[in-house]
């Protein structure tokens, strides 16, 4: 008999699924310090490209724009393709803007490279995300999502702190030279560790129309946002803040009819839990990129 009071051992994590976890976090650690690195690196990037910060800011807004739009394609590509092809692809294209945005010769080249790799960040999160949910089921969920919120623990901390060390002693192209063995290393630990699965039998239709609908809408109302301060009021802003708001009302009414899955199902957020921590992701969200961004300048 058990003594009255006992604790209850701790389960452990299956190995396989700790190697999986690992490997993929691993994977995702490139383009988060990525992310917060380049923010340290934005005004000598200007500097050394002859450019303002108002167009070198495109770099960091394209970014966050692309991610937004790659995001729903992830669920799609992942029944399609399955998770480990998908994730390699991220992995492979991250690694290639990683070379090219290294080598930029101007601004516009560099903000065009920045946005190629964000096609991969954007896929490579939600398709880790969802490696991890059907490798662990509900039994280890919750330990394994504790090794991926690492990520978003360490990454604004050791991100600036790396940038400013490269950038007092180096060139800022080698906040893109450190990207490229730890991408090379991450494909082949995905590789050799990652489970083989078979694409989803159940093949999935992507939302042309919701697509249509909600990438414009995004790219317009980003746009308007970042001109108020150069040109205030005026056509330049209010038109495309005019058109992004009625393609989003566009897509909120065609989503809410539609009898399929939508690129992003609005039905989810009648449940007040997924609401809120929506809610309080938005505004984490902005105190860290905000202050990532203003601190470093």
């Amino acid at each position: 008999m058990s003594e009255k009071g006992a604790k209850t051992p701790k389960e452990k994590l299956d190995p396989l699924l700790l190697r999986i976890s690992l490997i993929l976090v691993f994977g995702a650690l490139a383009p988060s310090l990525d992310s917060t690195m380049v923010n340290v690196a934005i005004r000598s990037i200007a500097n050394d490209l002859q450019s303002t910060l108002s167009v070198i800011q495109w770099a960091i807004t394209g970014y966050i724009l692309v991610m937004g739009i790659t995001i729903p394609f992830s669920g799609w590509a992942v029944n399609r393709f399955g998770g480990k092809r998908v994730y390699m692809f991220s992995l492979a294209v991250f690694l290639a803007r990683s070379v090219l945005s290294s080598l930029s010769w101007n601004v516009e080249v560099l903000i065009v490279f920045r946005v190629i790799q964000d096609v991969g960040a954007g896929l490579m999160v939600p398709t880790m995300q969802t490696m991890l949910v059907q490798s662990a089921g509900r039994g280890s969920l919750g330990q394994v999502m504790s090794i991926v919120s690492v990520i978003a623990v360490v990454c604004p901390i050791l991100g600036p702190m790396f940038g400013g060390i490269i950038l007092n002693s180096l060139s800022w192209r080698w906040i893109f030279y450190v990207n490229i063995p730890i991408s090379v290393i991450a494909l082949l630990l995905s590789w050799w560790g990652l489970p083989n699965e078979a694409p989803s039998q159940n093949k999935q239709a992507i939302d042309i129309i919701g697509i249509m609908l909600l990438s414009p809408a995004f790219a317009a109302l980003l746009y308007s946002i970042s001109r108020v301060k150069s040109q205030g009021l005026s056509s330049v802003v209010l038109v495309p803040l005019a058109a992004g708001l009625l393609l989003m009302i566009g897509f909120i009414v065609y989503a809410l009819n539609m009898k399929k899955t939508p690129v992003i199902d609005l039905r989810l957020f009648k449940s007040r839990n997924f609401s809120v921590s929506n809610i309080l992701l938005f505004i984490s969200g902005i105190i860290t990129s905000g202050t990532m961004l203003l601190l470093p300048l």
